[in-house]
């Protein structure tokens, strides 16, 4: 259909109000996508793969083989049945029955715990004692055998001896107690000096020879007159008369001796409670031993001791020591585990029945087969994949996207100048024929909405002149332009974004792609708010050395008021075509002029030359910008 034909379709459309709504689309896109997701999703769940797998199964010659083999199968001669047999065998022998009886005896538990115990021992040790040769003396024995009265007999004799009485009457005398305050005192040692001097000699020579008047008045006489005192003094006198007991010297001797030794220990031993309470200990342990015979007697007519020593005296317990930790119990456990187990039950059962297929793997294949067979959502499915409904979805892979969420655009993404003035200048330029300033602060995101606004306010900014370059230049009006010429490019696809246009009089809107060059140069979309019921789409393509050598498509489609709500704009863009949309219905077609290189997308808007101001402020505003890559094309361009 030739540009004319779709121009005069769309505009038909458009009057007879059959261009889909906006909203309605967008719905309908996402209906579909999210079928598609779940259409994914049950795909990547594994059910229409398995319903594959098991329609070859089931209708396969092996299947019904094996079933006819599952049924045929008997239970006598398999491997399992000859371990049961094996284990059924083991079980009835005397040893293994005399093995399961004593284990499974509820004294068994008791015995195995006595067994070898510090209890068996000690009543052992108590059997052995109560027949033993002490025992029995122990029992015919009395108190004055015992080596406590023997002792005290001895001490009795030994206080009756002479020495032994003299000693403690010298020990207890007041004389004895006068020797002890003042022996090895600083006073008998100076008694003793006198003692000596007065004795001595020279003192009774000196005393004969001289009078009565010069022998006092010598040093002699005072240490006399002192020795005197000393003498008469009772502590002195004491020591003095107990030095003179005929007795003394012996109490000296026997002070140290071994014999008062021993009779001190006797005496401490007969006055002390062990003594006083010798008899009683005697007959009380004499009483405590004997009460061990009747611990003994109840001991061995225990319910707990006759049962241990029934077992231990039983054959049983021979054939647990021969079997225990053997090979054999080794081998009937292991038996005994499998035969009881679930797996062998099972087995076991299913080689008995006469249906043995109904409860093999095969069967649960089965009917999981006829069950996933049954399923909607595989019938669902089956619809779909034979369908065409996704077939736009899975040949477009989206390659870029922008919803606009958040407070910011996304630097990542978005350059808010032209791509070469991010790059020679780091700053924003505009031509020098246009009346706007490109300005980021023009640039706003909110309630999911990048909107680029145009208003006429006086700003100073670079301007670029072909012939002279980049210079300042005083703008009346500032408006806005974003482009991913640093961080998306591409080369064939499809470009679409939903937008809201306000129309002013004095104020273009554009959704167009551009290489490094002035041209090639696509405009998806050019809206002059002169006429809000116009639209442009243009492609520009030739040699930008030359305005000349520039070649144009341009069409102009209407029938629509386009600055009424939003609009999808797509650009469909093949080798050697391209195509452009509004709201899912094709205005435009082009074969000639299409670029081979990878491009950018630009949103801009801005102010006609002609312009006086008038509808001031107003935006374009952006709802998304999608991209989307075929990758057949994609692989056949590279």
């Amino acid at each position: 259909m030739s540009n004319s034909l779709l121009k005069f379709k769309f505009g038909l459309m458009a009057r007879l109000g059959l261009i889909p709504g906006t909203s309605r689309l967008e719905v309908k896109d996402l209906e579909l996508r999210r079928e598609y997701e779940e259409f994914l999703r049950y795909e990547e769940s594994g059910d229409p793969q398995r319903f594959n797998e098991l329609e070859d199964l089931v209708n396969s010659q092996d299947f019904a083989d094996r079933k006819k083999y599952l049924n045929n199968q008997r239970f006598k001669g398999t491997d399992e049945y000859l371990k049961y047999t094996e284990y059924k065998g083991m079980k009835k022998s005397r040893e293994f029955r005399g093995y399961f009886r004593i284990t499974s005896s509820k004294e068994f538990d008791d015995f195995m715990r006595l067994d070898g115990s510090q209890e068996i021992k000690e009543f052992e040790e108590l059997k052995r004692y109560i027949n033993s040769p002490e025992f029995r003396a122990l029992k015919k024995s009395r108190f004055k055998d015992s080596e406590a009265w023997q002792k005290y007999r001895e001490y009795k004799s030994m206080q009756k001896t002479q020495d032994i009485k003299d000693y403690f009457r010298i020990r207890h005398s007041g004389n004895y107690k006068a020797l002890k305050e003042v022996e090895g005192s600083k006073k008998l040692s100076h008694f003793e000096e006198l003692h000596l001097m007065v004795n001595s000699s020279e003192f009774v020579i000196m005393k004969k020879t001289l009078s009565a008047k010069e022998f006092k008045e010598t040093t002699e006489y005072a240490k006399y007159r002192e020795y005197l005192s000393l003498k008469s003094e009772p502590d002195i006198k004491a020591y003095l008369n107990i030095q003179n007991d005929k007795a003394f010297a012996k109490f000296r001797m026997m002070e140290n001796s071994p014999e008062l030794e021993k009779f001190m220990n006797l005496e401490k031993f007969v006055n002390s409670p062990d003594f006083r309470n010798a008899r009683k200990d005697f007959e009380l342990k004499k009483a405590t031993e004997l009460h061990k015979l009747n611990d003994y007697k109840t001991l061995k007519n225990s319910v707990k001791f006759k049962a241990y020593y029934k077992i231990r005296n039983s054959k049983d317990l021979d054939y647990f020591r021969q079997l225990r930790n053997s090979p054999e119990l080794e081998r009937f456990i292991e038996l005994d585990k499998y035969i009881n187990s679930n797996e062998f039950k099972e087995y076991k059962a299913w080689m008995e029945s006469r249906d043995k297929f109904k409860k093999s793997p095969e069967y649960k294949q089965l009917m999981e087969y006829r069950e996933l067979k049954k399923s909607g959502k595989l019938k669902w499915y089956n619809k779909l994949k034979k369908s065409a409904k996704f077939d736009d979805l899975k040949k477009w892979k989206l390659t870029f996207t922008d919803d606009f969420i958040g407070e910011s655009l996304d630097r990542q993404k978005w350059l808010t100048t032209y791509y070469w003035g991010e790059q020679l200048l780091n700053q924003s330029y505009s031509l020098a024929s246009d009346p706007h300033f490109y300005t980021k602060d023009n640039t706003k995101v909110g309630n999911s909405l990048l909107q680029l606004q145009t208003r006429k306010e006086s700003i100073t900014g670079q301007a670029w002149d072909p012939a002279i370059g980049f210079f300042p230049k005083e703008f009346d009006y500032t408006s806005a332009l974003v482009n991913t010429g640093e961080n998306f490019r591409q080369q064939y696809g499809a470009f679409e974004a939903k937008v809201r246009m306000r129309t002013s009089p004095s104020v273009f809107h554009a959704f167009w792609l551009l290489s490094d060059k002035a041209v090639p140069h696509i405009d998806i979309f050019r809206f002059a708010g002169k006429n809000k019921k116009k639209i442009e789409l243009n492609n520009h393509w030739g040699d930008d050395s030359d305005t000349a050598k520039i070649n144009s498509r341009s069409a102009t489609v209407g029938g629509i008021d386009f600055s009424k709500g939003f609009f999808i704009f797509r650009l469909e863009w093949f080798p050697g075509k391209l195509v452009w949309k509004i709201n899912n219905t094709i205005v435009k077609k082009e074969n000639v002029g299409v670029p081979s290189e990878p491009m950018y997308i630009l949103f801009s808007s801005g102010v006609n030359g002609s312009a006086d101001g008038a509808g001031l402020p107003t935006s374009m505003d952006i709802d998304w910008v999608r991209c989307f890559r075929m990758e057949e094309v994609a692989e056949a361009a590279r």
